[in-house]
């Protein structure tokens, strides 16, 4: 979990700092801008590229914080995101307990969130994200499927602890529904360390 390796021609074995089906399709697009601007006259080599992909980062999508139980931070609050979210999760986790760790802002497409990432979690937890457009975590919860295990918790810090205890240290969490909670989870993390 700390990046993806791929064959791409002439490179050869390429290393990307991130993880993720969708993070490797962005940087396989990088690396096409990069060549077309090569092809402008701009000076960058196979070296450059190389570099660079190894060393992108992305705060908060797909973002591993803790390693037993893996937590995740994920942004994704869209159906689309959730989707990628999701194919990422399935690929990497197939073999391990799935818990989400979810927060999402009232205005934004819950359902659609929820029907791309619910089918594969075990259980959810629920907060509120810091925002005042923020879905209650109760709110959330009464919107899950009524067979999923579920909790809705009070603080991010009682989310965390509540989901990393539900994954159990071979399983994973990923915090994922809005981009307010990921400086919240992450301080929530350090708790837990």
């Amino acid at each position: 979990l700390v990046g993806t390796d791929f064959q791409l021609s002439p490179y050869g074995r390429l290393h990307l700092g991130l993880i993720g089906r969708y993070q490797l399709r962005n940087a396989l697009l990088a690396v096409t801008a990069a060549e077309a601007l090569r092809e402008k006259g701009w000076a960058i080599d196979g070296d450059v590229i190389r570099a660079g992909l190894a060393a992108a980062r992305w705060p908060g999508r797909m973002e591993v914080v803790h390693t037993e139980p893996v937590i995740l931070l994920e942004g994704a609050h869209n159906p689309q995101g959730a989707q990628a979210a999701a194919e990422t999760l399935r690929t990497l986790f197939q073999d391990r307990k799935i818990v989400l760790l979810l927060g999402m802002l009232a205005d934004k497409d819950v359902q659609g969130v929820l029907e791309a990432v619910t089918p594969l979690a075990e259980a959810v937890v629920t907060v509120a994200p810091p925002s005042p457009r923020a879905l209650s975590a109760e709110a959330l919860r009464q919107l899950l499927p009524h067979t999923l295990p579920s909790r809705a918790c009070h603080t991010m810090e009682e989310a965390v602890l509540t989901a990393a205890a539900a994954a159990g240290p071979q399983g994973a969490v990923c915090a994922l529904g809005s981009l307010y909670m990921v400086g919240a989870v992450r301080r929530a993390v350090q708790a837990l360390s």
